[in-house]
């Protein structure tokens, strides 16, 4: 089974959230972000060079209940720009769940095995 790591997001947690993204040794990761999948505007950088990698990177939301959804466009760190830099979204799924499902994806099938396991959840 391939290795998936769930990574915390915080307040002020840019640097130290950053440097787990770029040295953990998986095939992909899940966010814990905030509200809709937002992340502190200093972690972007790590994520887009994690995704050009070719690491995979879904964003499941903190809130209880929370949906990840493509809000506040042209703002860094937004799910909307998250989205469109190649994260898949969790939709309502939590963390572990979505970590579950990441890897099992990947274990199947890379590419379209993670499109299937992400597109019941829109968010575009």
């Amino acid at each position: 089974m391939p290795t998936v790591a769930v990574v915390p997001v915080g307040i002020g947690c840019g640097g130290w959230t950053s440097a787990v993204i770029e040295s953990v040794p998986s095939a992909g990761i899940v966010l814990q972000a905030f509200g809709s999948g937002d992340v502190p505007p200093d972690l972007v950088p790590s994520i887009e060079a994690y995704l050009d990698r070719g690491g995979e990177v879904v964003i499941a939301s903190l809130a209880p209940h929370g949906r990840v959804e493509p809000t506040y466009p042209e703002i860094s760190g937004t799910s909307h720009e998250l989205l469109k830099a190649g994260c898949y979204g969790a939709g309502t799924l939590t963390a572990r769940q979505a970590r579950i499902r990441l890897a099992l994806a990947l274990a199947c099938d890379a590419g379209a095995g993670i499109n299937q396991a992400f597109d019941k959840f829109p968010t575009t």
